[in-house]
């Protein structure tokens, strides 16, 4: 993320991420005496303020800190969207008797059957002279979105 605020100048208005609006006190370059020092802005809170208690100096790249991950001050209000809840994924599962019969013309040719909850409901139900074998146990897990 980048963020440049080399140009400003004492009155300008910024803003800090944690501490809200502030203003510009004073710009101070230390880069003119020691070459490896940075421009860095005093910033001056309202004094309704009070968790800074004083004046807070950053670097021109809005960070308060060269080790910062991220700038806290910027030209103006930062406005965070945060993003929308992730789906999370759910496993479920079938768990069936099934009673398997021979295909006839009825089925269109093809091997049918019928379900139920328990084996003895599905014993219970079966017409077992025309049934393929016993009662067959299925469990079906499968994962969706929320």
């Amino acid at each position: 993320m980048e963020n440049d605020l080399s140009s400003a100048r004492e009155g300008d208005k910024l803003f800090h991420t944690k501490y809200g609006e502030c203003v510009v006190a004073n710009a101070f370059d230390d880069s003119v005496s020691n070459p490896l020092s940075f421009k860095r802005i005093r910033l001056r809170f309202d004094s309704h303020n009070a968790s800074i208690g004083k004046d807070l100096w950053i670097y021109t790249n809005g960070k308060e800190n060269l080790s910062d991950y991220h700038p806290s001050v910027f030209w103006d209000e930062v406005i965070i969207t945060p993003p929308p809840k992730p789906r999370r994924k759910i496993e479920k599962i079938i768990e069936e008797w099934l009673n398997f019969y021979p295909a006839n013309s009825r089925s269109g040719g093809k091997v049918y059957f019928y379900s139920y909850e328990t084996k003895e409901k599905a014993d219970e139900m079966a017409d077992k002279s025309n049934r393929l074998g016993e009662a067959c146990h299925v469990i079906h897990k499968y994962t969706v979105g929320e």
